[in-house]
């Protein structure tokens, strides 16, 4: 069983910084025994983390970096005052968000991220959630998410969308067929009106073409459904044209 529990629902951008950040980690590869933290900084984050339970016999991985250098690998071209505020805003909502397992005899409560930051040097201690930490390691069930795309300039609707997708397309597989009623319930939750709903079909659209031009994902609509195919990990980004969607499994 899974429980999340969040002061602010988490968005487009917070998804965005998440998958960057976890992304740095795994160059890291610097972790933290939770039982037994034994520097300054690693007794503030894992503060930050809240761990119960059997979380308390885990571990972190732990990320020394930049406000910049997360700006930067995240896709943004501006290092601007109102950018670096974005980025500890989405920080605060993120260490905000608790998840709550019970896995067989197991009980696990912890929160998805710790951080101390400087704001006047911009330096930043990061600590990832045990689950995070596990998956990063290849200890537990991952989704491949290639950062090329996550620094695309996509809308907030593309953005949602590609995170879902992620999880569910293997790249290099199979293609997946998926409703349009799902991927449209994946980006905007709860009911709507008539006019709204043909609203979230244009969007949608949109979203999708954002997404083709990537050059990482096919779409393909069959009635009320699209048969969605990744490309292979480490796709090329400008094809030669003589061999344009040879790459491509659709």
């Amino acid at each position: 069983m899974v429980r999340v529990t969040c002061f602010t629902p988490l968005g487009a951008d917070d998804a965005r910084f998440l998958q960057t950040i976890v992304g740095l980690a795994g160059s890291s590869r610097q972790l933290i025994d939770l039982a037994h933290p034994q520097s300054d900084i690693a007794k503030s984050l894992k503060a930050q983390l809240q761990p119960k339970d059997d979380a308390l016999n885990t571990k972190s991985i732990t990320l020394a970096t930049t406000i910049h250098e997360i700006l930067r690998e995240a896709g943004y071209r501006s290092f601007s005052s109102s950018s670096r505020a974005d980025l500890v805003e989405s920080l605060v909502r993120l260490s905000g968000t608790t998840f709550h397992f019970t896995e067989g005899k197991w009980s696990y409560s912890f929160r998805l991220l710790g951080y101390v930051v400087n704001k006047e040097t911009g330096e930043l201690h990061l600590a990832i959630d045990p689950w995070l930490t596990d998956a990063v390691l290849g200890d537990r069930q991952y989704a491949h998410i290639d950062m090329r795309e996550v620094r695309a300039d996509l809308s907030s609707p593309a953005r949602i969308l590609h995170q879902y997708l992620c999880t569910v397309v293997n790249p290099g597989g199979k293609p997946w067929t998926i409703l349009t009623e799902t991927l449209m319930a994946n980006i905007w939750s709860g009911a709507c009106s008539r006019s709204a709903l043909s609203m979230r079909r244009i969007a949608l659209r949109s979203a999708i073409i954002e997404l083709e031009e990537t050059k990482g994902w096919t779409f393909t609509l069959q009635g009320d459904s699209f048969s969605i195919s990744r490309s292979k990990k480490g796709y090329d980004l400008n094809p030669d044209p003589a061999t344009k969607g040879q790459y491509l499994l659709v």
